[in-house]
């Protein structure tokens, strides 16, 4: 990947300074906005460039802008404020990360330190896979979800759009996942999940289903 002059994180907690330290091989500058920038504890306010409002107001079509937002509804609405705009959004890939070469990445989506995406994976737009978390063959995730740490995805696994994979979950081969499911941290998945659904336990059942 080439040197980018500068990219923009959009957030200032813990999981923007994660996309920060992935991104620091690819770009010569990196700065950090975020409205609760006041809320954080671990703020290095050399790396603090205003909020949200008044950067994309200002922002130069050249930086690259990557949300550092791990919350999948804030994260898509951040990302359709960007495209409002017409700037210009990142693909942040962890130098460490293991990418098929016939896998797919969707614009925006952040790939963390030890994630591996297989052959023939599609992964869509907005998405994180974070660290140490397994993709394997023929997957295909849907726009704003997030696979949390650990999570494996054995092969042929499919899941809808701002859905939580929870870290260290384990979803067996060809098991399909609606939208707007939350799959708890370490739940095993047997069965398929409709839209909605929250999900504990192994094997992992349905605790709620909420439209909201």
């Amino acid at each position: 990947m080439n040197m980018c002059n500068k990219l923009a994180i959009l957030g200032f907690g813990g999981h923007a300074k994660v996309v920060g330290d992935a991104a620091g091989n690819f770009y010569e500058k990196i700065i950090y906005v975020d409205d609760l920038y006041k809320e954080h504890s671990c703020v290095d306010s050399n790396l603090y460039s205003g909020t949200v409002s008044e950067y994309l107001s200002t922002a130069c079509s050249s930086t690259q802008i990557i949300v550092g937002i791990g919350d999948n509804r804030i994260r898509s609405n951040m990302s359709s404020r960007i495209n409002a705009r017409q700037l210009t959004t990142a693909t942040i890939v962890h130098k460490a990360a293991v990418i098929s070469s016939r896998s797919k990445i969707g614009i925006g989506t952040v790939v963390l330190a030890g994630a591996i995406i297989n052959t023939d994976s599609v992964i869509e737009a907005g998405c994180i896979v974070n660290t140490a978390s397994s993709i394997d063959h023929h997957c295909r995730i849907g726009e704003f979800t997030h696979i949390g740490p650990g999570a494996r995805l054995c092969g042929s696994v499919s899941v809808g759009s701002h859905s939580l994979i929870g870290a260290g979950s384990i979803l067996v081969p060809g098991i399909k996942v609606g939208d707007k499911v939350t799959v708890g941290a370490g739940s095993v998945i047997i069965k398929d999940i409709p839209n909605y659904a929250t999900v504990v336990g192994s094997p992992g059942r349905v605790i709620s289903v909420n439209k909201m």
